[in-house]
């Protein structure tokens, strides 16, 4: 029997290597790593905390049933969690107008924007979908116009064009 150690360093961090090892303590890696920044990606997209974190542990589980074929699990959870927070927003729009109690953007309660204290988050909420997604994606998040892109599906002259005309709309209507 060979007593001698064999020491391996790694530049990747935990987790990231190959499908082979993407057990339980994979994935316990990955949550512990992203959790906290998924739900505030996701709160600054809906407003609720509680439906933040639903949609936060829906973008989790995605990743979870798909770890085998997922090699990066963060822009995979952040395009999950982008189309539940899309998703979510669109079906919030919907009931309201069924029900006539105003626009589908309105924030869900007060507890965000007194928070925040902040009249572009305001602003913000108020965008139409797409736009608040990006807008929060880009601008929130730190992501670049290509990474934005890769997180919503969308091409990259869309996202770039959507995000020159929100901000045009933002400064009008900010000034």
């Amino acid at each position: 029997m060979d007593d001698s150690v064999v020491e391996v360093s790694s530049s990747e961090p935990a987790g990231a290597s190959g499908s082979a090892d993407r057990g339980d303590g994979w994935f316990d890696d990955v949550y512990r790593r992203h959790w906290d920044g998924m739900v505030r990606l996701a709160f600054a997209m809906v407003d609720d905390r509680a439906v933040a974190e639903d949609l936060a542990q829906d973008a989790f589980a995605r990743v979870y049933r798909a770890r085998d074929r997922v090699r990066d699990p963060l822009p995979y959870l952040r395009s999950a969690l982008y189309n539940g927070c899309r998703n979510h927003l669109r079906e919030l729009g919907r009931r309201r107008r069924r029900d006539a109690r105003g626009s589908a953007i309105d924030a869900a309660g007060t507890g965000g924007a007194a928070a925040v204290g902040d009249h572009v988050m305001d602003v913000v909420r108020r965008l139409p979908t797409r736009q608040r997604c990006l807008v929060v994606l880009r601008y929130y998040e730190g992501l670049t116009d290509t990474e934005v892109a890769a997180a919503t599906g969308l091409p990259l002259g869309t996202v770039k064009s959507t995000l020159h005309r929100t901000l045009a709309a933002l400064r009008e209507e900010l000034s």
